[in-house]
């Protein structure tokens, strides 16, 4: 007996029931394990990636710095461009960003020095950068709050009284100024650019003690002695 048309329909949809659910079943295996393999691929890569950018831009900076010495400034700023698009948040980063503005005259190492004072891996020494590159530009409004924050617990690092100073006489506060050069002399009575810094503001006082006692300080470096304040 030869089979019908109706039989083979029965026939066809026999053999899907057979299979249907077995086979949507290993299919959504399928596409479950598809998925999770490629999160774990992408959980895997991004640090990956993430560490191979950094060493590119690591390269990338030690390239700007080497064009920056050679007065390339232009190629230097490449460089520092192409850094900061891979790793944008990197510290060597930011750093070198900031030396490169400094060097060419733009504010906006500011921004780069700002971004790295939020982070853990700002050192003592970024924000005497961003301190000094401040005062630069005359932003005492951004170096006296770090001035004070560092001064609580750095009073003895002559850098720091430095640009406290610096700021004090751009603030037009000469009269504080004095007292942190007298501190820094203090701290270090043999240091000739302590004695000088005084000298020069004690010189120009309207008080004529003190005008004394800054041209005897004066004279006295001028003539190889350093210690005459008395």
């Amino acid at each position: 007996m030869e089979p019908t048309a109706s039989s083979d329909t029965a026939l066809m949809k026999a053999r899907v029931r057979a299979r249907g659910p077995g086979t949507s079943r290993r299919f959504a295996y399928l596409v479950t394990g598809l998925l999770a393999l490629g999160l774990i691929g992408w959980l895997v890569g991004r640090p990956a990636y993430r560490k191979i950018k950094a060493q590119r831009a690591a390269t990338l900076i030690q390239e700007a710095k080497q064009l920056a010495e050679q007065g390339k400034w232009a190629d230097a700023w490449q460089a520092m461009r192409t850094a900061t698009g891979l790793a944008p948040s990197d510290p060597e980063v930011l750093r070198m960003s900031s030396r490169l503005s400094a060097r060419t005259g733009s504010p906006n190492g500011l921004l780069s020095l700002q971004a790295l004072l939020r982070m853990k891996a700002a050192t003592f020494q970024d924000r005497l950068d961003f301190i000094q590159m401040a005062l630069d530009f005359n932003r005492v409004d951004l170096s006296g709050p770090e001035i004070a924050h560092l001064l609580k617990n750095n009073r003895n690092n002559s850098e720091l009284l430095k640009l406290a100073i610096r700021h004090l006489r751009l603030m037009g506060n000469p009269e504080n100024a004095i007292i942190t050069a007298r501190e820094w002399l203090t701290r270090e009575p043999t240091n000739p650019e302590a004695e000088f810094t005084l000298g020069l503001l004690l010189s120009g006082t309207s008080n004529p003690m003190e005008r004394l006692e800054g041209q005897r300080l004066l004279m006295g470096l001028a003539v190889g002695k350093t210690g005459q304040r008395n």
